[in-house]
């Protein structure tokens, strides 16, 4: 405690140290804020982007599916009648013909009839 002490009355008696403390203050958060920024960057492109889907095109070629994007479908777009139909919970990988409701199946791929 009695080092904390004499290390502020020097910072404030001495112009000089006074000045290098604030700019090693500076520094230290400057490097903080971009450690922080990679942290955040880092995890950004890690999680990987989710594909967008050109509906309805999609609907009747869905293409490979997105490994980074999880989704649990209950409505799958039935290429042969061209309707939403339920189906079974599935938990996987997204496909561009499967979706989470029966009501965004019918807006992204019947409403283009």
């Amino acid at each position: 405690m009695r080092s904390v002490l004499l290390l502020i009355v020097l910072v404030c008696a001495v112009p000089s140290l006074k000045t290098m403390a604030t700019n090693v203050a500076c520094a230290s958060t400057a490097f903080l804020l971009l450690a922080l920024c990679f942290v955040v960057a880092c995890r950004s492109a890690s999680a990987g982007g989710q594909h967008a889907c050109p509906y309805p095109q999609a609907c009747y070629r869905p293409g490979a599916p997105d490994p980074h994007h999880v989704l649990t479908a209950t409505a799958q777009f039935d290429r042969r009648t061209g309707r939403c139909v339920s189906i079974r919970p599935v938990t996987g990988p997204h496909f561009c013909h499967k979706f989470a409701t029966l009501a965004a199946c019918r807006a992204a791929c019947e409403s283009s009839d």
